[in-house]
């Protein structure tokens, strides 16, 4: 499927923190154009390591770069050849399923996760939030909490959902809303 060369790279960066950060933000905003701080600053990460990934991603053909002034800045490559195989591979391994997973690890009381909408349809563009339903007996506001961070990293909306287990097991089947959500497909994360 693609050269051996550029299969190595692959299970490089799925090691290094800053490239799966990095890959998140611009597989989810794909019309982002960011330069080296302003990426720097917005995943938390020390600007060098970012330069560092910037410049292998564009390399690899994932980005491409143009410089404006003295800055330059980097935007996904959607026309590249192995762009999508490389999204698709990464958002399996290390999407958001994955990010919101670990978020929501260690919220007290969380039985079961969904991600529902148009993230979880295919209908995601540009301007579209992530939509998530949680149930179980966590509070709404430590959940809130444990997302706060993922939101900021991935530029996007988390629209979050908390039902207990009880409200969830009497209202599944009868409720317009949870039939909407569970008739379309939805990503079951926890």
């Amino acid at each position: 499927m693609w050269p051996g060369r550029f299969q190595e790279k692959i299970m490089l960066s799925f090691r290094s923190k800053v490239a799966r950060k990095l890959l998140n933000y611009f597989f989810i905003n794909e019309s982002a154009e960011l330069y080296v701080n302003e990426a720097a600053r917005l995943l938390q990460e020390d600007p060098k390591n970012v330069y560092r990934m910037l410049v292998l991603f564009e390399n690899e053909g994932l980005l491409k770069s143009r410089f404006k002034g003295r800055e330059r800045y980097f935007t996904p490559d959607r026309g590249a050849p192995e762009y999508k195989n490389y999204k698709a591979v990464f958002m399996r391994g290390a999407g958001v399923e994955r990010l919101l997973k670990d978020a929501l690890a260690g919220l007290e009381g969380l039985k079961s996760a969904y991600i529902f909408g148009s993230y979880a349809n295919a209908g995601f563009t540009a301007h579209s939030d992530i939509d998530v339903l949680l149930v179980g007996e966590h509070a709404p506001l430590e959940a809130e909490r444990a997302v706060f961070k993922l939101r900021k990293s991935l530029g996007r909306e988390l629209n979050l959902v908390s039902m207990t287990t009880g409200e969830f097991g009497r209202k599944k089947g009868k409720d317009q809303f949870l039939k909407s959500v569970f008739e379309k497909k939805t990503i079951k994360v926890v």
